[in-house]
């Protein structure tokens, strides 16, 4: 509802627009008195502090769902093809340790996946959760940036706390890719030396793959499964490019054909 609010509100007695921990409660106020709005709006970036542990014990047949914790919301990055910064406000934002620590502790099962956008973003944050987070003994996997993973420190209390594998967003082996995406901070000639440091670390790699670009041509799918082969990716999960409402690639289309 957040990319597209006029066309959800067709089929909608309310909708909401942006991060809800504060619009939500408001809601539910609001249809307890008979008055509930037709649109909520997150007017500011809230706090993460304090949020509720869920109820994992209510979520039946669903392990995966049971075991997603997040650690931070939004990314410092501005990728073209990323609704990120539509759907959030653009600001990048951590939970503090203790309530992640303590949401990680309730999780019945060992395994559980971080679903921030960028769990390296903030390094030195994300060290001193890793440290406190090694005394769980818990196994988990979350999605980072390329160039964040040259942190040998980082890996390292990364491994020691319990990381199986994490997803590096590549997104492309082309130059021009990349461009495309507005992701220079990706150096393709750095891939497979990042790929030989984690897996040093004993860490495995899910590599995320953007095909669609408009400098992609029809041999894109050989040259990138070699190239994943020759550095060692050991999984891809391969997107199709989409341009949501509100994302930078979809606005370079609008000036395009304007």
């Amino acid at each position: 509802m957040t990319l597209n609010p006029e066309e959800a509100a067709l089929h909608c007695d309310t909708i909401f627009i942006g991060e809800a921990e504060e619009t939500w409660p408001q809601f539910l106020n609001d249809f307890l008195c008979k008055k509930a709005q037709k649109v909520y709006t997150s007017s500011r970036a809230p706090s993460l502090a304090g949020l509720p542990i869920p109820r994992r014990d209510l979520i039946v047949g669903n392990r995966f769902i049971r075991g997603a914790v997040f650690a931070s919301r939004g990314c410092p990055h501005n990728c073209s093809y990323c609704s990120l910064k539509k759907i959030y406000h653009n600001t990048f934002r951590t939970r503090p340790i203790d309530d992640v620590i303590k949401d990680i502790a309730s999780i019945p099962n060992k395994y559980f996946v971080f679903w921030d956008d960028n769990f390296f973003a903030d390094p030195n944050y994300t060290k001193a959760l890793l440290k406190d987070l090694a005394k769980l003994n818990k196994r988990w996997a979350a999605q980072v940036t390329a160039h964040s993973c040259e942190d040998e420190e980082l890996l390292r209390l990364a491994k020691s706390a319990g990381c199986l594998y994490l997803f590096l967003g590549l997104e492309s082996f082309s130059e021009q890719g990349l461009k495309d995406a507005n992701k220079n901070f990706n150096k393709i000639e750095q891939y497979g030396k990042i790929a030989d440091k984690l897996h040093r670390h004993g860490i495995s790699i899910q590599a995320g793959i953007v095909f669609g670009f408009d400098s992609d041509t029809s041999d894109v799918s050989e040259t990138t499964l070699k190239a994943c082969n020759d550095i060692g990716i050991d999984g891809v999960t391969a997107s199709i490019l989409t341009p949501f409402p509100g994302t930078g690639y979809m606005n370079n289309i609008k000036m395009k054909a304007g």
